[in-house]
């Protein structure tokens, strides 16, 4: 069954966990948020953290409208300056 909305007739959309794994520089965040929201995806959660070589991992929940939708945001991410890879879960 596919969803079909809520009243206002928007799409239903559902939260996904992306992981980011890239270069800590400035700017970076801001390239990320932009490919999501340029996607018309609201973004509800983030989280950065630094991993044991020193690059940022940068997670994300944000809200997806299908598998398609996901895949064209963690597409949109891997093509950003010094990611280095992009991981996504089902759900949040």
């Amino acid at each position: 069954m596919v969803p079909r909305g809520d009243a206002a007739g928007r799409p239903q959309r559902y939260p996904v966990k992306i992981t980011v794994f890239c270069d800590d520089r400035a700017g970076i965040l801001k390239e990320l948020i932009a490919v999501i929201s340029d996607d018309n995806a609201n973004i509800s959660g983030v989280d950065i953290r630094h991993d044991e070589n020193g690059e940022a991992v940068i997670e994300f929940v944000a809200e997806a409208e299908d598998v398609g939708h996901l895949n064209r945001m963690v597409l949109g991410l891997r093509r950003v300056a010094g990611v280095r890879a992009v991981q996504r879960a089902q759900t949040a």
